[in-house]
C-alpha cells in the first residue's frame, strides 16, 4: 500500500473514534475520504454529524534518495439540527470540531515511523452560507519522508 493510502486509513479511523463512548461531544456518523458530496444537502439525517476529508496538495523536498512531503488536508465537518443531533449552533460546531482536533493529534504520527507530525493549520467556519447546513473546515498538514528510489522502499 502507498504512502497516502496508509495514512488516509490512519486519520480516517482516527476521527472515527470521535464518539461519545470515546469521551467527545458527539458520535460522528461517516467519515469519507474518496466519496466527497460537493452539496452537503445530500447528506441523509442518520449520516450526521459527517465528516468528508478533501486533498488539496502535497509539496515536498527532495533529501538525497527520499523526499520531506507536506500533503495538506481539508477536514469539512457537515451538522444540522436533527432529532439525533438536537439543535446545532455554533457553540455545538466549535465543539465538535474540536474532537476532531483532539482525536487526531492523540497521536500526531498516526502510529506510522515515516510520518513526522500532523499540523493544524487553520480552522473556518461557515454558519451562515448554507443554512441550516453548518460547515467547518479544518486545514491539516501531514508532513511525512518518503523514498524517491525504489531501492529505499
Amino acid at each position: 500500500m502507498g504512502f497516502k493510502s496508509d495514512i488516509s486509513k490512519k486519520l480516517v479511523a482516527a476521527i472515527e473514534s470521535v464518539t461519545v463512548l470515546n469521551g467527545y461531544s458527539q458520535d460522528i456518523k461517516l467519515v469519507q475520504f474518496d466519496k466527497i458530496r460537493l452539496n452537503i444537502t445530500d447528506y441523509q439525517d442518520f449520516e450526521l454529524p459527517a465528516v468528508q476529508i478533501i486533498d488539496m496538495s502535497k509539496l515536498f523536498n527532495h533529501e538525497m534518495s527520499r523526499s520531506k512531503s507536506s500533503w495538506f488536508l481539508a477536514i469539512e465537518l457537515c451538522m444540522r439540527t436533527t432529532e439525533q443531533i438536537g439543535v446545532v449552533d455554533q457553540l455545538s460546531l466549535w465543539d465538535l470540531e474540536e474532537d476532531i482536533m483532539r482525536a487526531i493529534m492523540e497521536d500526531p504520527k498516526l502510529s506510522l515511523n515515516y510520518v513526522l507530525h500532523c499540523k493544524m493549520v487553520d480552522s473556518i467556519t461557515d454558519l451562515h452560507l448554507q443554512a441550516p447546513n453548518y460547515v467547518s473546515t479544518l486545514g491539516i498538514e501531514i508532513m511525512y519522508y518518503e523514498p524517491v528510489t525504489r531501492q529505499n522502499c
